[in-house]
């Protein structure tokens, strides 16, 4: 999976490739907390009968990599309706590009 993140201070963005860049994912809800060279990225986001929320750990390697674990968890459900959650984990390393 290609993504990419960019961090700014106590704001981070998480992007998708597109055919022609990168697009910005715009969730409802973001937090972003850091500690020595630990940060982690947390959001949440709905639409129609599904509700989203993605978790990014990044662990400082050196000023050109992180290492990456990844959390997506989705629901869908509809009212009255028992909800249909799935979910995907990963991790890998993210190399820094300017």
């Amino acid at each position: 999976m290609k993504i990419r993140i960019v961090i700014d201070g106590d704001k981070a963005t998480q992007y998708f490739p597109v055919k022609d860049g990168w697009k910005p994912v715009t969730p409802k809800k973001t937090i972003v907390s850091q500690m020595k060279d630990m940060c982690v990225l947390s959001w949440l986001n709905e639409g129609g009968v599904w509700t989203e929320h993605q978790v990014f750990s990044l662990s400082y390697i050196n000023k050109s990599k992180l290492n990456l674990a990844y959390l997506r968890h989705v629901t869908n459900r509809k009212e009255d309706k028992d909800g249909e959650p799935f979910n995907l984990r990963g991790e890998g390393e993210l190399t820094r590009t300017d």
